[in-house]
């Protein structure tokens, strides 16, 4: 998948795709805010900020929807009013899977 299926969904509506990255060879380290994934098959090294780490670390521990993740973040994480959400997750899980961080679940 190349495109962003899930781009222009209800937010919170619990429609997005389920993603995964379970069975990804990744390792990630974290430190504070500043988080590092090494996909060892591929053998790029990827840094990231605070949220999109933790979303990936949500993936690794088990399969999510982006409604999902979107409510976890939201849970742990205060957010301005008019911040998208929903659209940024669905930015960042956009940008996981061309990085072959992640993959789709049916």
């Amino acid at each position: 998948m190349s495109s962003r299926p899930h781009a222009g969904a209800v937010p919170g509506s619990d429609c997005f795709d389920r993603w995964t990255a379970v069975d990804i060879p990744l390792r990630i380290f974290h430190d504070g805010d500043e988080w590092v994934c090494y996909h060892e098959l591929a053998g790029d090294t990827h840094l990231f900020e605070l949220i999109p780490g933790t979303l990936l670390q949500m993936l690794r521990e088990e399969t999510l929807s982006g409604g999902q993740l979107v409510q976890r973040l939201r849970e742990r994480f205060e957010f301005e009013a008019d911040f998208n959400l929903a659209e940024y997750v669905d930015e960042v899980l956009w940008k996981f899977e061309q990085n072959a961080l992640i993959r789709p679940v049916p």
